[in-house]
């Protein structure tokens, strides 16, 4: 069912370029984030977390553009759970010590992770590193455990998320699947 009216949720981008700039908006997140939290503390004013935050915020309405066409419900789930962890990990909200906007990322991560192993795409391999950062954002749950192993956490949480965001930007999405994916007008569930 095709309209002659283009749908409000979609960016008036290609694809392929919505994940590179998806891919690109992460490493300049990332390595601002890291800069901030762990080379230089001091720096981690409200100018490196606007930008980091800001960043992960087209992050995510790109990766809902992108992940919409695989299951339009989950991709939206996503979507509300990074841009409210990211509202709280921006007031640096953390109740009982537990660090609610990492928790809630945890989520983001897992479901982007099913939806990139359902995509038709993108190698599955990338969907299970996604997930897999988010089980292991998830263990924000229990501060004294993430305390123990931490750098190892936070290792094991960017490789998993980054190598997914790296394949993005460096390659994009594929062209013969994702082509069909986006011009069918059934949704894959």
């Amino acid at each position: 069912m095709s309209s002659a009216f283009p749908s409000p949720y979609a960016l008036p981008l290609a694809p392929r370029l919505q994940a590179r700039l998806a891919g690109g908006f992460y490493a300049v997140a990332l390595l601002t984030a890291v800069y901030a939290e762990f080379i230089n503390p001091p720096a981690m004013g409200a100018t490196a977390i606007a930008l980091a935050v800001g960043c992960y915020v087209v992050v995510t309405v790109l990766l809902y553009a992108v992940l919409r066409p695989v299951h339009p419900l989950i991709a939206l789930a996503a979507t509300v759970m990074s841009l409210a962890g990211l509202l709280l990990d921006a007031i640096r909200w953390q109740p009982h010590d537990i660090n609610a906007g990492m928790t809630l990322h945890g989520v983001f991560c897992v479901l982007v992770g099913w939806l990139l192993f359902r995509s038709m795409f993108v190698p599955r391999l990338l969907g299970i590193l996604m997930g897999f950062a988010g089980l292991v954002w998830l263990l924000y749950l229990i501060p004294t455990l993430v305390l123990r192993i931490a750098p190892y956490n936070s290792f094991a949480g960017l490789l998993g998320e980054g190598l997914p965001m790296l394949w993005f930007l460096f390659v994009g999405i594929g062209d013969p699947h994702s082509k069909k994916l986006y011009e069918s007008s059934e949704v894959v569930s």
